[in-house]
């Protein structure tokens, strides 16, 4: 079952124009994954509301990136320490999926730096490491539930499904050979 869930945009909880979803069985004894998807958002209340009726998930998808400036930003775009924190208000269970990064330059952060601050506020936090998933450009992540046990498996594109080009950084990106919106290179396969 989808269920559109608040979130947190601009200055107040929006419930009309944005929404978080969340993905729930919708019968008793049900094994398939719970998944939270936050979709763009600052960081606020809305999580623990989230958390509190629908939680925890075994997987929740975040944004860490579009951040910098924050007197500007943090209305619309937690960073990703916030990202760390309303993965905690959701219920600190499962897999964390980092989302909205490294696509195109939308605010003034260097665009490999989110990856870099979330993997520390989780070590910071002490929270497993093999429950953090940074995907990288073009990698799928699957997410299946066995039993009681859910196991993420990641894959990256075959060869030539990406070009790479290179930052101001002098790192490299991929770049997509398909003109999409959004977080083109987050797949994510709820079976």
């Amino acid at each position: 079952m989808l269920t559109p869930m608040p979130t947190h945009i601009w200055r107040r909880p929006n419930r009309r124009l944005w929404a978080s979803w969340a993905v729930v069985p919708s019968r008793e004894g049900d094994r398939r994954p719970r998944v939270y998807f936050g979709g763009d958002s600052g960081y606020g209340p809305a999580f623990r509301e989230v958390g509190t009726s629908l939680g925890p998930f075994d997987a929740s998808i975040l944004p860490i990136g579009a951040y910098e400036p924050r007197w500007f930003m943090e209305p619309s775009h937690m960073n990703p320490e916030e990202a760390v924190r309303a993965f905690r208000d959701l219920g600190a269970r499962g897999a964390f999926v980092a989302s909205h990064w490294g696509t195109f330059r939308l605010a003034d952060e260097p665009p490999l730096e989110p990856p870099v601050r979330v993997r520390d506020a989780w070590r910071k936090e002490g929270l497993p490491e093999t429950d953090l998933h940074v995907l990288r450009h073009g990698e799928t992540a699957v997410l299946d539930a066995a039993g009681d046990a859910v196991a993420m498996q990641r894959a990256l594109p075959q060869h030539g499904e990406h070009e790479q080009h290179e930052t101001a950084a002098g790192r490299h990106l991929p770049r997509s050979r398909t003109p999409t919106l959004h977080d083109p290179y987050l797949h994510f396969v709820y079976i």
